[in-house]
């Protein structure tokens, strides 16, 4: 919410769905992680902010996504 009472983000939002826990079910398939990539690959997006907890499970998923 700060971000956006900034009134100064230009850019759009990317909900994933969750993390990655294997301990809990979920995986990557699980997740709206292939939709990210696809946005990804546009030429015109210079950043991408991750906003994830910051547990294994959190890094994980950023690792995974940033492998991707």
């Amino acid at each position: 919410m700060a971000i956006e009472n900034t009134r100064q983000f230009r850019g759009v939002y990317h909900v994933l769905g969750g993390i990655i826990s294997l301990m809990d079910g979920t995986g990557p398939a699980d997740l709206n992680i292939e939709s990210l990539v696809n946005r990804t690959m546009d030429e015109s997006v210079e950043e991408v902010i991750m906003a994830l907890s910051s547990t294994m499970e959190g890094d994980t998923t950023n690792f995974y996504i940033y492998r991707r």
